[in-house]
């Protein structure tokens, strides 16, 4: 679902929105206009958005600046969506480790039984200290992952 639009913007009138543009990249823009694609936007949004700019911008006398504006709109539209898309990623991650920590929560009782039998087992070890140090691992363990884990 890309969309790609060529806009002509005058970047003699922007030129204080992008400063970083040479007079080459502004003369060429000026003469080909810009190519701007879109993932998040397809033909029927375009023209909805477009046949709602267009009345308010005949009505406060702006439609000599109909495709700078529209250009500065797209970009900020386009923004928006990268800062969306960063945002849902980030989400997707923490549900993930969520998910993994609820799923090691779950068997942290059995690891922990095993492990305080095989401490058990071996003969030189004091019977109080072989439940404390997988007691002292786990707890370590769990609140770190308990941080992960909705309450």
């Amino acid at each position: 679902m890309s969309f790609t639009i060529n806009l002509s913007p005058d970047f003699n009138k922007l030129k204080y929105y992008f400063r970083d543009k040479t007079q080459e990249e502004i003369a060429n823009a000026t003469t080909s206009g810009v190519n701007l694609q879109y993932d998040f936007l397809d033909e029927i949004e375009f023209k909805r958005i477009n046949s709602g700019l267009l009345p308010i911008f005949e009505r406060y006398q702006l439609s000599e600046h109909y495709n700078e504006l529209l250009y500065l709109i797209l970009r900020a539209m386009a923004a928006t969506d990268d800062k969306y898309s960063l945002l849902l990623d980030i989400y997707n991650e923490k549900m993930k480790v969520r998910e993994v920590a609820q799923f090691l929560l779950a068997f942290l009782f059995i690891i922990m039984v095993i492990l305080m039998r095989s401490f058990a087992q071996v003969g030189d070890i004091d019977p109080m200290i072989a439940p404390w140090i997988p007691a002292i691992v786990f707890s370590c363990i769990g609140a770190v992952l308990y941080k992960y884990v909705p309450r």
